[in-house]
């Protein structure tokens, strides 16, 4: 982090830390939220089949700043969510997901970073980040993010896409979504 970056970041903490002239702290994440710079997009699947891919392509900037990104996923089947990166698809197709700053007073702040589900065709993939399972044939019912989802916060590489893809084991429905901030040093 650089000098000034540091020094941004230490005025934006002392300025939210006083409430009522009591001292509070404020994580990073929430710094965002309160300046505008922290965004959500989701998708809700339904009538999923076994087999079916419930997909979202994320086409990230190649321009600063950073996007970190943290994802949840709600389902009522089971199957696997793989993160591809370097994706490569005909184009931006599908429908276009409207990014929601997470600070509705704060709407003139914007994002440069483009989502898309269901993408009409994904020749190629992209190299797979992650693979993780969700919910079992017993158990199809699952959340995955919420309050440990920083735990899973990604850095998004700058001029990559990337695809959230979820495989269905069985019949049902699926939620995806993304939380996303801008950060620069």
């Amino acid at each position: 982090m650089g000098m000034l970056g540091l020094m941004r970041d230490l005025r934006d903490m002392v300025l939210s830390s006083f409430h009522d002239g009591i001292f509070t702290q404020m994580d990073a994440v929430h710094r965002r939220i309160h300046a505008g710079k922290h965004w959500n997009i989701f998708h809700e699947f339904v009538g999923l089949t076994q087999g079916d891919n419930a997909d979202i392509l994320i086409m990230v900037p190649a321009t600063d700043p950073e996007c970190h990104a943290t994802f949840t996923i709600t389902t009522a089947v089971n199957g696997m969510l793989r993160i591809y990166r370097d994706t490569v698809s005909t184009g931006a197709s599908g429908a276009e997901l409207t990014p929601h700053n997470s600070n509705p007073n704060k709407v003139a702040e914007t994002t440069d970073l483009r989502a898309f589900s269901a993408p009409v065709s994904i020749p190629t993939a992209g190299v797979t980040g992650h693979s993780l399972p969700i919910g079992s044939a017993s158990n199809p019912q699952n959340v995955l993010g919420g309050d440990q989802a920083t735990r899973r916060e990604l850095i998004l590489f700058k001029g990559s896409d990337y695809l959230f893809r979820f495989t269905a084991g069985g019949a049902g429905t699926a939620t995806l979504e993304m939380d996303y901030y801008h950060h620069t040093d």
